[in-house]
């Protein structure tokens, strides 16, 4: 509609003054045309992402427009304010790699934290139950299972958990 009719797009071009985009790392090529198209009129386009945390290739998000943006002003928001240093530093060896991206440096004040723990299981199954194993042995030494949470990326990634925790006789709610 705003490419073919051009009432319609001066009219929301006018209407819109400012145009702001948040999470713009996961904006695929046809959203960055809209934004682009409503912030012509007052070139007005605040853009906030970060292209280490670009989750949504899968659909379609483009990255590089980001990237080649040429912005008037670039903040850097490096200072993390909810994590340990532990977790940022391991984070920022991580990202560091990543051949698409603005280079920072994230940092806290908050204090070291504990050692992060990693586990690389053959299968779903061998995870679930080093995650039970896990909390089982923590709660053997005084925690409550609502001290934990498993985070996943969906629903349907919870199964093997489930059932792990169900053999091992973890109480749980999703």
């Amino acid at each position: 509609i705003l490419q073919n009719f051009p009432d319609v797009r001066t009219k929301w071009q006018r209407k819109m003054n400012y145009v702001m985009v948040d999470e713009v790392q996961d904006c695929n090529a046809r959203d960055w045309e809209i934004y682009e198209t409503l912030s012509a009129l007052h070139g007005n386009l605040f853009l906030v992402g970060d292209p280490d945390q670009t989750i949504y290739e899968w659909r379609g998000a483009y990255l590089e427009i980001f990237l080649q943006c040429k912005p008037q002003t670039d903040i850097i928001m490096a200072q993390n304010y909810r994590s340990a240093s532990t977790i940022l530093d391991a984070a920022n060896s991580i990202i560091e790699h990543n051949d698409m991206r603005i280079p920072k440096d994230l940092f806290t004040q908050n204090n070291i934290g504990d050692v992060i723990t990693h586990f690389h299981g053959k299968d779903d199954r061998q995870e679930a139950d080093w995650i039970s194993k896990q909390i089982n042995s923590m709660q053997e030494r005084g925690a409550e299972y609502s001290d934990f949470a498993v985070l996943v990326r969906s629903a349907y990634l919870t199964r093997a958990i489930e059932q792990s925790f169900m053999r091992n006789k973890i109480s749980y709610v999703i």
